[in-house]
């Protein structure tokens, strides 16, 4: 059995891997601490600790504990990806049921699905200024009318297209058995390419299988690194955060090209006749 201490809006990157999931309740959490990669600013390293140490004494008094896992966040470690041993990680996400449920009532279409990862940070050095430009592209260009095209981020911390052309998961109404992470890690999972600057999204794309395009100043990080399982990863290297869109443009239509050369020439046929 596996009994995880989560917050309620990141249960499902345990999902039904984990038999308990248990609320992580942090007074202030968000507002008074705000969140800096895999620690709260601020918050006491001994209150950290108390945490812990209530949720193993609990379950200690109630189970046979085999292993007791936590993060370490002392010093630096909060910034990278080696909180927990790496002989224990396993990156097969399995969010709970309804988010699958969910994201099929809402994405409607046999055409083949391309993630969408707009993220955008106010007063966030490493923004990409030219979104709805590239969205403009999208919609615009004859050789994407067999996609369909969806956004995902977290609000406000995301840039939706201002006129309303793609599907965009947050538009999708979660209840306390789905969670925003968990249409996302459906979403990534049923895409053939994730296309966005270097975030989060663009490496769980990466640990669940899916093709990426993504630009940054991080290469190494985001292909090698954080790239666990060799996934198909497209690098630009984009220092200033000031990437042409044609340029990301033709390179997605260039990826796209070849998934229909290998894969996927006979389902877009199926789906163009559908449409025609």
């Amino acid at each position: 059995m596996l009994a995880c201490l989560e917050r309620r809006d990141r249960f499902d990157i345990w999902g039904m891997n984990a038999d308990i999931l248990v609320p992580l309740q942090i007074p202030g959490d968000g507002l008074t601490y705000k969140q800096d990669c895999f620690r709260l600013v601020g918050f006491p390293q001994e209150k950290y600790n108390m945490i812990l140490e209530n949720f193993k004494k609990y379950y200690l008094n109630n189970y046979e504990i085999l292993d007791h896992l936590y993060p370490r966040i002392d010093g630096r470690n909060y910034i990278n990806k080696n909180q927990f041993p790496n002989d224990k990680k396993v990156y097969d996400f399995k969010p709970r049921s309804l988010n699958k449920q969910l994201l099929e009532g809402y994405i409607k279409t046999d055409k083949p699905v391309v993630c969408i990862a707009p993220r955008f940070r106010h007063g966030f050095p490493r923004n990409w200024p030219y979104w709805q430009r590239f969205y403009d592209f999208i919609s615009t260009s004859k050789e994407l009318k067999s996609y369909c095209f969806v956004i995902c981020g977290k609000e406000p911390d995301y840039v939706p297209d201002k006129l309303n052309r793609f599907h965009d998961i947050n538009k999708i109404k979660l209840d306390s058995n789905s969670s925003l992470i968990g249409i996302t890690i459906e979403l990534l999972k049923r895409s053939v390419l994730t296309v966005g600057s270097q975030s989060s999204i663009p490496n769980i794309s990466l640990l669940v299988g899916t093709p990426t395009l993504e630009w940054g100043d991080q290469k190494k990080f985001h292909t090698i690194d954080y790239n666990v399982n060799g996934t198909a990863v497209t690098f630009i290297d984009d220092t200033r955060y000031q990437l042409d869109v044609m340029k990301v443009g033709f390179e997605m239509v260039k990826i796209l090209k070849e998934w229909e050369r290998k894969d996927g020439k006979k389902r877009l046929a199926s789906v163009e006749q559908e449409h025609n």
